[in-house]
């Protein structure tokens, strides 16, 4: 459905729908040909990764969002210990090693050409998140409309990481959003 709006999101197809809109081939092939450079750059000697595999990687990581999993231990999430059905899902999906690897090397830029391009604080995802972006104008917004801060938690090295005292996450990377409050979808 090439350009269609998916305005509601009542059903599994319609979800599916904006996913396969929002995450597309074109952009996930990109994320395969530079994590595979990246692996191969590095001399690894690691299976390299495939489309599919990363369209798993992040259904998973939103599983684990929606889940309140994104603090919980690797470990844990893969150990037979663990009670919660997302425990199957990971274990299921990908071997801890395999999602620890992908993690570890997902890359989102061409790593030869990073050095030109260091005027932006923003360049190693830049190319990415731009094509997030746009695939992001197949939602048609309802009426309900707000602008928000959201501060995506992240303790990691980074040049833009803030510190906002009054947020839970406290230090991460602070975006302004669009927020359509009726669907609950925002866009940066």
């Amino acid at each position: 459905m090439d350009g269609e709006i998916v305005d509601e999101l009542k059903n599994e197809q319609s979800i599916s729908l904006l996913f396969k809109n929002m995450i597309t081939v074109n952009m996930v092939t990109t994320l395969v040909y530079y994590t595979n450079k990246r692996i191969a750059n590095l001399g690894l000697n690691q299976n390299n990764v495939s489309v599919v595999e990363i369209y798993a990687y992040i259904g998973l990581l939103i599983l684990f969002g929606l889940g309140n999993k994104n603090n919980v231990d690797i470990d844990l999430l893969w150990s037979d210990k663990c009670l919660v059905h997302f425990c199957l899902y990971a274990s299921v999906t990908f071997s801890r090693e395999r999602f620890q690897l992908i993690s570890r090397y997902l890359c989102f830029d061409d790593i030869d050409t990073r050095v030109n391009r260091t005027e932006n604080k923003f360049h190693k995802m830049e190319a990415t998140f731009n094509l997030f972006k746009k695939n992001l104008n197949h939602v048609k917004p309802s009426y309900f409309l707000c602008i928000g801060e959201t501060l995506y938690g992240f303790r990691g090295s980074c040049s833009f990481r803030q510190f906002i005292p009054s947020k839970p996450a406290r230090y991460g990377i602070k975006f302004w959003c669009l927020v359509d409050v009726k669907l609950g979808i925002y866009k940066h």
